[in-house]
């Protein structure tokens, strides 16, 4: 399991990432980068905490919104599927309709 983060860096994080959303990444160099930028923090030590907890926060973003893809995906052919047998049916109830007439007009 892994370690709980003191408060003030999730605090300080979620600051940074909603000023800042689309310029972090799953890359924490690059976000270790970018938190030096917008943050006046001198402890190195603090920054790669923000750094990493912003890193872990991105990808667990990205993963939730494939998550979120792949489930809509699952919907939208679901629905398609209800759509076809929908109107597969009405095919066969108007073709053995059609039948019935083509029945009775023979006798």
């Amino acid at each position: 399991m892994g370690r709980i983060k003191p408060m003030f860096v999730k605090k300080v994080a979620m600051e940074i990432y909603n000023a800042h959303k689309g310029e972090f990444g799953t890359n924490f160099e690059e976000n270790k980068k970018k938190v030096n930028e917008y943050a006046d923090i001198e402890s190195k030590r603090i920054r790669n905490k923000i750094a990493g907890y912003l890193t872990k926060y991105v990808k667990r973003m990205q993963k939730k919104e494939g998550k979120d893809m792949i489930i809509e995906n699952k919907s939208e052919v679901q629905s398609e599927q209800q759509q076809t047998n929908v109107s597969t049916s009405n095919i066969s109830t108007s073709l053995s309709n059609s039948s019935d007439l083509s029945n009775s007009s023979n006798q």
